[in-house]
């Protein structure tokens, strides 16, 4: 059997091949969202430093050659800046990061960005809470975790334009979907999640009901059960 978290991976698998009667299942990583745990969440959970009631964009995924233009996404936040001044960047898992520390010194973006460590689980479902905006610049990815949590918490992607992520966001509709090496579109993709107040009301309302319809723990792991049962009595 195979199991994935995207559809484009059991696609690329029939057409490298293998067998079309092998039972697959695509399911989130980690087995789902739990969407208790994210309700639970308080918005007075501590954070490594207070945040202003300004536009929050958060960041939470660290460097990833190959498959991230981190590059790009600092590129972009000038340009961002110069049409929302007090829009704060949070970016996880760069805390000390050489490059990324060159690139806000070189930008000059230092007050308008923070380069946190990995927070805890409860620390990050907190900070998505905070956020207006999720970024993921991904040039090659499967399903981030992050992105659906980020979702499920209100947040509005803007992200690479790749295979894996369509499955999840429809530019314009729940989210945008831009060129990640294109520091221009994915500022403007910014730009218009923490503006176009449409964009945010229907955003927010359709990813909650994507990640329940989808992405539930409950729902997935139950799927997950009944594949792995399948699998067993086809090889018994």
């Amino acid at each position: 059997g195979l199991i994935t978290d995207t559809a484009r991976d059991v696609r690329l698998a029939c057409e490298w091949g293998s067998s079309t009667g092998k039972p697959t299942i695509v399911v989130p990583g980690g087995g789902g969202i739990r969407l208790e745990e994210i309700e639970a969440v308080s918005p007075t959970t501590r954070l490594p430093e207070a945040l202003a009631d300004v536009p929050i964009v958060v960041n939470p995924r660290g460097q990833r050659p190959g498959s991230l233009r981190q590059d790009v996404f600092f590129q972009s936040i000038p340009l961002v800046l110069r049409r929302i001044p007090l829009a704060l960047f949070v970016c996880l898992q760069l805390a000390g990061d050489r490059e990324a520390e060159r690139w806000v010194d070189t930008l000059g973006i230092r007050e308008n960005t923070r380069l946190w460590e990995l927070l805890s689980r409860e620390q990050v479902l907190a900070l998505f809470k905070r956020a207006r905006v999720y970024v993921s610049p991904s040039i090659h990815d499967g399903t981030p975790n992050s992105l659906l949590e980020a979702m499920a918490c209100g947040c509005i992607p803007v992200a690479g334009d790749v295979e894996s992520i369509r499955e999840w966001v429809t530019s314009g509709e729940n989210g945008l979907l831009v060129d990640a090496n294109s520091a221009r579109e994915l500022a403007d993709g910014i730009v218009t999640a923490l503006e176009d107040r449409t964009l945010q009301e229907k955003g927010r309302n359709e990813n909650a009901r994507i990640i329940a319809e989808r992405a539930n723990h409950g729902q997935c792991m139950a799927m997950t059960e009944a594949f792995y049962t399948k699998v067993i009595k086809l090889n018994s």
